[in-house]
């Protein structure tokens, strides 16, 4: 992606050079494309083309420019019918010279905003959480990963293309969907009595549903890691999804070791409920 953002911010911006050169020579006709024909072949590029900077087209000489233009064509392979789609008018080549440069700039502010905003909230979380019992202070903190990544997850699909966005939304929905029941179910897991559990064991039931409900999960989380490997997006942003895959996962292995916990919790008495 940084490659190629690169390679087309270089051959806008010779297009917007041969525009204002095809102006200054006298030319009228404002849908005109300038012919990508060889002016001195001779004159060779100053530097790798993927490297060119706007300073560095700003010091070269009409014929340096037009050396490079004809080799970002041929190495390419664009026709003129190409170009024609790419320009338009001069001034709309340098607004979109100006867009391309500033998009992966504004998109890893953004990114670096969203992690602020998200630890301000983790934050938030934790200090409700310290009132109360250290057990239930500690399973109210691991819930609350999964809650930063439902949150994370539905904010990052602004950074992704509309088809890919939606698929990561209705996943992090899915998770918020799964985190109801185990929530739920985990409540019922502690708030079960010692007496009762010496007795009858642990509560069989509410265990079933946390792992009916990390089932559900695994497979959703093998969708969003295929999404991840799949997405053709900036690294903050991939880096972001796999945080969250992280995050899932952790979750998911400590809800599954409690459920077999509770199924083993046999109890003095608890093969009467079997």
């Amino acid at each position: 992606m940084k490659k190629l953002i690169s390679i087309t911010m270089s051959l806008l911006l010779l297009l917007s050079f041969a525009f204002a050169a095809n102006n200054e020579s006298g030319s009228t006709d404002g849908d005109t494309i300038v012919e990508a024909t060889m002016l001195d072949s001779r004159v060779p590029p100053p530097k790798p083309v993927d490297n060119l900077t706007a300073e560095d087209m700003m010091n070269m000489t009409p014929s340096e420019r037009q050396a490079v233009m004809d080799k970002v064509l041929a190495d390419k392979n664009l026709t003129k019918e190409d170009l024609a789609k790419m320009s338009g008018s001069g001034e709309m080549i340098r607004e979109r010279i100006m867009d391309g440069s500033g998009n992966q700039t504004q998109t890893r502010e953004r990114i670096q905003a969203l992690k602020n905003e998200m630890q301000q909230m983790r934050t938030q979380m934790q200090t409700e959480s310290q009132n109360l019992k250290a057990k239930k202070s500690e399973m109210l903190q691991k819930q609350n990963e999964v809650r930063m990544a439902v949150q994370s997850l539905q904010r990052l699909k602004d950074f992704l293309d509309p088809n890919m966005g939606a698929k990561v939304s209705e996943i992090a929905k899915g998770f918020n969907n799964s985190l109801k029941e185990t929530v739920q179910a985990e409540e019922q897991i502690q708030s079960r009595g010692g007496l009762k559990r010496f007795f009858a064991g642990g509560d069989s039931a509410a265990a079933e549903k946390i792992k009916t409900q990390a089932n559900q999960t695994q497979n959703r989380l093998q969708e969003l890691k295929q999404l991840h490997e799949s997405c053709d997006c900036d690294e903050e942003v991939k880096a972001m999804l796999q945080e969250q895959i992280q995050s899932m996962e952790q979750e998911q292995t400590r809800l599954r070791e409690l459920a077999d916990k509770e199924e083993k919790s046999k109890g003095l008495f608890g093969w009467l409920w079997k």
